[in-house]
């Protein structure tokens, strides 16, 4: 969609400039048209960046959302599906047949900062926002959109502020957005192995009375490796919806640990298969 933009912007100024200003002749034909052409891509492109950068910077992080807003959300979407593209990344997704029909929390694996990014792209229309760690929400082209399309921060270091981003979530859980964990904390650079699961983030299902979508990447750490010549096959393995039925009765602990089973054994599976 950014590309498509970019594009259309780019070949409409050669275009005018062209027709009203003989830019034609003055530019050494064909050749010189298509040059300019990738230089008004280029420089579309930079001033779209800077627009991202200027949006996101005048938003005030440490103000509370109500709701997330949509134009932020559109927005961030735009430049994930650019982004994806720019890491050349080619996702390949199995079991969208355990998906539930609405909203839920999904759990994934963290190996990349791709991950979520990819888990929001890709069902963007179930409105899934993102729980991240604080220092994601200070990168400057980033940060501030992210905040106001309602991505949660939250401070495992701070027991009460981490309960308050677990009872937003519950709330916008209860207004039919999905919620994305990764219950490891953060990225995992160490091994195949799924570290230890901090299981408090699953009361957002269990409070709302929501399915739980269990989920794993593979590949996702290889993305950077392979830039720029080679593109990255990523997997997302949709591989079970835990509904509130299966779980009631159960304490967060027992559910983290059962999901924390179903992803190591898809992890051991995947790795088994592929050396």
């Amino acid at each position: 969609m950014m590309e498509l933009i970019c594009i259309i912007g780019s070949a409409v100024i050669t275009g005018l400039l062209c027709y009203f200003c003989g830019w034609y002749e003055s530019v050494g034909g064909i050749v010189g048209t298509a040059f300019a052409f990738v230089g008004f891509y280029i420089a579309v492109m930079a001033l779209v960046f800077v627009i991202a950068f200027f949006l996101s910077a005048i938003v005030d992080i440490s103000k509370p959302v109500k709701k997330p807003s949509k134009f932020y959300t559109f927005v961030y979407h735009l430049f994930l599906s650019f982004l994806i593209r720019l890491f050349r990344v080619k996702l390949i997704v199995e079991g969208e047949e355990n998906l539930p029909e609405g909203n839920a929390l999904f759990v994934s694996n963290h190996r990349s900062i791709l991950d979520p990014m990819l888990l929001a792209n890709k069902y963007k229309s179930r409105r899934i926002l993102m729980i991240s760690k604080p220092q994601n929400f200070r990168i400057p082209i980033a940060g501030g959109t992210i905040h106001k399309a309602g991505y949660m921060s939250v401070d495992r270091e701070n027991d009460k502020e981490a309960l308050k981003t677990i009872l937003r979530a519950i709330k916008y859980e209860k207004e039919g957005y999905s919620v994305g964990v990764c219950p490891e904390g953060t990225r995992n650079k160490t091994s195949v192995n799924l570290m230890e699961f901090r299981h408090g983030s699953l009361k957002v299902a269990t409070k709302a009375n929501k399915p739980i979508v269990v989920c794993v990447f593979h590949n996702t750490q290889k993305v950077m490796k392979n830039l720029p010549f080679k593109r990255t096959k990523v997997y997302l393995h949709i591989l079970k919806t835990i509904y509130p039925e299966e779980y009631q009765g159960k304490t967060t602990l027992e559910i983290s640990d059962y999901c924390h089973e179903i992803m190591q054994r898809d992890i051991d599976a995947f790795e088994s298969a592929n050396h």
